[in-house]
């Protein structure tokens, strides 16, 4: 399908590069349905595959939708600043029928793309891994590299938005990981749980928890966490606190896993119409690093963090992986 190229009113000649760029990378990938350029929350210009004679009305909401992720994605770049990991760069919010990604460029500018993707049940039974759906790994993919070409165009470095650049690097560190320095710590909520629920999760998480990349991660239940771990007083981790205590950066994480569910109520509230059902996973990717969000159904979640930019995608697969774990086993089961 052809795609259409549309620009609102304000945008002049000074852009043609930008929308050229833009162009040339919905073209390129026919995962994309939608993919546009914001600044201050306000649309640009943009380039879509939407299917007359509903395009125009969809177009419409797809441009407010991402209206509305720029104003979120802004309003979590100022409560992740309290991390001292960096600018919010990149977010990916995954429903049942498509991904939505919104990709920082420079301050106040961003790019927001969508992937329409199978319907729930379908794409679970072909790809039970979340990050293994082609349509959605090759479109966040492209939405990442173009978020990269713009800043070169305003010449500047990259940012390495999703870790796509890097992926890889922490293979060998991971197979020389000792395990020797992991922080658990059991929540009162713990009490309220199963005891084979809470030893399933207890065992699964302190299997995934590694030094090399997957930093923190927390089994939560109703929007309070029941167990979690951490690797933050690693030796090899010291060059991430040097503006910041383990202390206090750990009771940070602590306090967003009792946020980060009502963050994702919120998009999922923006988004349901066009992502289709409940939010399954949000990545809300920093400057240095990433935190994750996994809905497991029932009122329980994950929530992980990497310090580690390099890793950005493999820590992503390594919670899609862990997250598929609990659900044949029951604890979370997905709701009908």
């Amino acid at each position: 399908m052809a795609v259409h190229e549309n620009h609102a009113d304000h945008v002049g000649a000074e852009f043609d590069r930008e929308r050229a760029e833009v162009t040339a990378a919905a073209e390129a990938e026919p995962a994309l349905s939608f993919l546009a350029h914001y600044r201050r929350g306000v649309y640009d210009f943009g380039v879509d595959r939407l299917a007359e004679p509903e395009a125009s009305a969809l177009r419409d909401r797809l441009r407010l939708l991402g209206r509305q992720f720029c104003h979120l994605t802004m309003r979590l770049d100022r409560i992740l600043a309290e991390a001292r990991t960096g600018g919010l760069i990149r977010v990916v919010l995954h429903g049942g029928n498509a991904a939505a990604f919104c990709d920082a460029v420079v301050p106040d500018a961003h790019l927001f793309g969508l992937a329409l993707t199978l319907g729930a049940d379908e794409a679970e039974e072909r790809q039970p891994i979340l990050t293994e759906q082609p349509a959605v790994r090759s479109a966040d993919q492209a939405v990442a590299m173009l978020a990269t070409r713009l800043r070169a165009l305003a010449q500047l470095p990259t940012a390495n938005p999703g870790g796509w650049e890097t992926t890889g690097r922490a293979g060998r560190q991971a197979a020389e990981d000792s395990g020797e320095t992991v922080t658990e710590i059991r929540h009162r909520t713990a009490d309220k749980l199963p005891d084979g629920e809470l030893a399933f999760a207890r065992d699964s998480l302190r299997e995934y928890i590694r030094a090399p990349d997957l930093h923190f991660v927390a089994f939560c239940a109703n929007c309070e966490p029941v167990l979690t771990f951490d690797r933050l007083a690693d030796p090899v981790l010291g060059p991430y606190f040097q503006q910041i205590t383990i202390p206090v950066r750990r009771a940070f994480y602590h306090r967003l896993s009792r946020e980060v569910g009502d963050v994702a109520a919120r998009f999922n509230r923006t988004a349901a119409d066009v992502v289709g059902g409940l939010l399954d996973r949000l990545v809300l990717d920093v400057e240095q690093g990433a935190v994750y969000y996994y809905r497991l159904g029932a009122g329980r979640f994950l929530m992980g963090v990497t310090l580690n930019q390099d890793e950005v995608s493999t820590v992503d697969d390594r919670m899609a992986e862990l997250a598929r774990r609990f659900r044949p086993v029951g604890v979370g089961s997905r709701e009908k």
